[in-house]
């Protein structure tokens, strides 16, 4: 598989995929990245560090209680009120305030002036401290004799002063109420009550000062305000009338709604009111003139409602009445029915005469209103025209009665709040009294044994852990297991212990009890379990640099695998170190050398061991060219004659760094076991080792931790390292 190298740079990782195996080396910079069990490791690591920076910040927050100059604390006590009461009482537009969060903001802005440096100063000034030489002396101020003028400067002295007074100065509210704490220290308990004490008086008068100049101000404001409003009152009084005049807007009377009306409205009111009138009454008369025109002369109702009509009617009817009798009485032809029938003629001429008069009357009745309403129609189109351009002269009018009316009730209301201010002036009380006064102080407030020693332990605590972690980060080498794994990682394949110098290796893992024979039965078992096919047809086993113990697991796995009844055999590639044959008891004179050289055969190189199915090839005599003879093709067939004679072949390679050979064996093997020395080792040379290892493309099984002292590690994961087999009493 080709050789891939991807930097992870958020967490400043290499992640090297190697065959089928991924593993990431960590960069040495990743400072400050340990876990919890880590970060306890490091710490048991330097606990002598850590504790004797704890000792040494006690040390220094001793003598610095011993050595400090004791400061006493005097508190006075005041009270702020939001809303003062007044002693008289104007009106009730007071200057309450309405709601807690204002009375917070207005607290918080007493504290904060308190705390200002326009108070420091009315202090100064108030208690006269700039001839005070208990407090000169105490504020560092030096001062000249009294025969020579001040060493000091006037003002910058002042600016000495004043700063020192903000800078030894509390303020504290006490929560829940309206009191608040106004405390001073200073190395003179009499010089602290003192300045504690004008600091309150202090706090009392600019309080009250501030309102008289608020109040001093607010008259000044408001009668400038007056005398502004009363001038544009007066002036657009003046502008109104001369408008009035001069276009004739004279107002007659009050309006509908309250307001006035002009001599043009009111005669088209009221001619518009005539006009209306005159137009009803031609209505009833063409409509009574009208309905004459559709019945007999005789059947119109106002003809019949005719007094003169209704009388002649009656004669009529009598007339008619006295002509049938007659004529029944003398017959048509006599004289007397004849002048009864000119009587009744002469009856109906004047009756329908008379008809004929009242409805001309009608007529004449319509005619006369028709004239009226036009008349009076023709007089309201005319006011119209004239009330329309009145209107529009009454529009400028309008506009200066509401400038009239506006500064009107701004002069009105500056007048009446310039009367309210002026009784109010200086009937206000203080928002801010005295509730206690400063006493002298007993007892001083610093310095505090307890509390120092405390903050010397949490600093010491603080120091001593960042001194330990960037210790830790400094220290590169890898100790544990899990730094082992953390900085490769690679599984674990088996943690070896250190052995006893007085004690060898091969007497060690000829005790089946033993702590290393435990350790590599074990580094046996998680190499088997590492792939899915079980142990790999070859194995390479090298480190980063010599000395890391890689000959001694190449010679103890294959004593192990061997006794799992596998033909093992066991080549020394390291030509230049080699020590396989060391470890063996075998002699060095044909081996691998001569095989990669065609100076021997195969079969002639091997040698059998003390243990059954076991066969070495040593590296043979020492080539002027390791690289060379290794990269030789030759190498491919040795091990494939090896891969069919044994079921596991280990080749003990050389280390990786600073030479290609380790790398050519990598590339031709199925599995690479890499070795690292706990407490040997640094991630540096890890690191580099790694990297070069992963241009081979190896499969790299994993990493067996050599050399590891259980000692002061109090991980479950070591604690078959420190068992031994006890026999049970008979």
């Amino acid at each position: 598989m080709a050789n891939t190298i991807a930097k992870l740079s958020n967490q400043q990782q290499d992640t090297i995929l190697t065959g089928s195996t991924a593993f990431s080396v960590s960069d040495p910079s990743d400072a400050f990245s340990l876990g919890l069990s880590s970060f306890w490791r490091v710490i048991k690591r330097s606990y002598k560090l850590l504790a004797a920076i704890l000792i040494i910040a006690l040390l220094i927050g001793i003598a610095a209680t011993l050595l400090a100059k004791p400061v006493y604390r005097a508190t006075s006590v005041i009270r702020f009120e939001s809303a003062a009461s007044q002693t008289i009482q104007i009106s009730n537009t007071g200057t309450t305030i309405g709601s807690s969060g204002d009375f917070e903001r207005e607290s918080q802005t007493q504290i904060d002036l308190i705390r200002s440096r326009a108070m420091a100063q009315a202090v100064y000034e108030q208690a006269k401290l700039g001839s005070n030489a208990k407090f000169l002396e105490v504020a560092g101020i030096s001062t000249g004799s009294d025969s020579q003028e001040s060493a000091t400067a006037p003002l910058a002295k002042q600016n000495a002063a004043i700063g020192f007074l903000r800078s030894s100065v509390h303020v504290e509210k006490i929560a829940g109420t309206q009191l608040t704490n106004i405390q001073f220290d200073s190395r003179d308990p009499q010089l602290a009550a003192l300045i504690a004490n004008a600091y309150a008086r202090a706090a009392v008068q600019l309080d009250l000062q501030h309102k008289f100049d608020g109040s001093s101000y607010a008259r000044d404001f408001l009668t400038n305000q007056l005398k502004l409003a009363r001038e544009r009152l007066e002036r657009s009084e003046v502008d109104l009338n001369s408008y009035i005049a001069e276009n004739g807007l004279i107002s007659v009377r009050a309006g509908a709604e309250g307001g006035e009306t002009t001599t043009i409205a009111s005669n088209l009111a009221s001619s518009a009111t005539t006009a209306n009138d005159a137009t009803n009454q031609r209505i009833a008369a063409e409509q009574a003139w009208r309905a004459t025109q559709a019945v007999p002369l005789m059947s119109v109702p106002q003809v019949l409602a005719d007094p003169q009509v209704q009388g002649l009617k009656g004669q009529l009817a009598a007339a008619k009445a006295k002509l049938r009798q007659d004529r029944a009485t003398y017959g048509l032809s006599h004289p007397t029915a004849e002048a009864d029938q000119e009587a009744v003629n002469g009856l109906t001429i004047a009756a329908q005469t008379a008809a004929r008069d009242v409805v001309n009357g009608l007529r004449a009745q319509f005619e006369t209103a028709q004239h009226q309403e036009a008349a009076l129609l023709e007089r309201v189109n005319g006011l119209k025209g004239s009330v329309i351009s009145e209107e529009r002269l009454g529009v400028r009018s309008n506009i200066l009665k509401r400038d009239v009316d506006t500064n009107r009730s701004l002069y009105d209301a500056l007048l009446q709040r310039q009367k309210e201010v002026s009784a109010t002036a200086g009937v206000n009380r203080s928002s801010v009294s005295i509730i206690d006064d400063a006493t002298v102080p007993g007892k001083p407030v610093s310095p505090n044994l307890p509390v120092n020693l405390a903050v010397a332990l949490v600093a010491g605590l603080f120091f001593g852990l960042l001194t330990v972690l960037i210790k830790s980060q400094l220290d590169q080498k890898l100790r544990t297991p899990e730094d082992i794994s953390a900085a490769t990682g690679l599984p674990i394949l088996g943690v070896i212990p250190k052995s006893d110098v007085a004690i060898s290796i091969p007497d060690e893992l000829d005790n089946p009890r033993s702590a290393l024979s435990e350790a590599f039965f074990s580094a046996r078992t998680h190499i088997a379990l590492s792939r899915p096919n079980g142990l790999s047809k070859t194995l390479s086993v090298t480190s980063s640099r010599e000395g890391e113990g890689k000959s001694t697991t190449a010679y103890a796995l294959a004593r192990t695998i061997a006794k799992m009844d596998l033909r093992v055999l066991v080549i020394d590639a390291d030509l230049r170190r080699p020590a396989t044959h060391r470890f063996f008891g075998l002699a060095n004179k044909l081996g691998l050398a001569e095989l990669l050289s065609a100076n021997a055969v195969f079969e002639s190189v091997i040698q059998a061991t003390d243990f059954e199915k076991l066969h070495v090839i040593t590296s043979g005599t020492a080539p002027p060219s390791p690289t060379e003879l290794l990269s030789h093709s030759t190498l491919d067939d040795i091990l494939a004659k090896a891969r069919e004679s044994y079921d596991v072949v280990i080749i003990d390679g050389p280390p990786i760094l600073g030479m290609a050979d380790a790398l050519l064996l990598a590339a031709k093997v199925d599995g690479v076991i890499f070795v690292a020395e706990a407490e040997g080792g640094t991630r540096a040379s890890l690191r580099r080792a790694l990297l070069r290892l992963a241009t081979a493309s190896p499969d790299v099984l994993g990493v067996i931790v050599e050399k590891f002292s259980a000692e002061g590690n109090d991980d479950d994961y070591y604690y078959s390292y420190n068992y031994s087999y006890t026999p049970k009493p008979s």
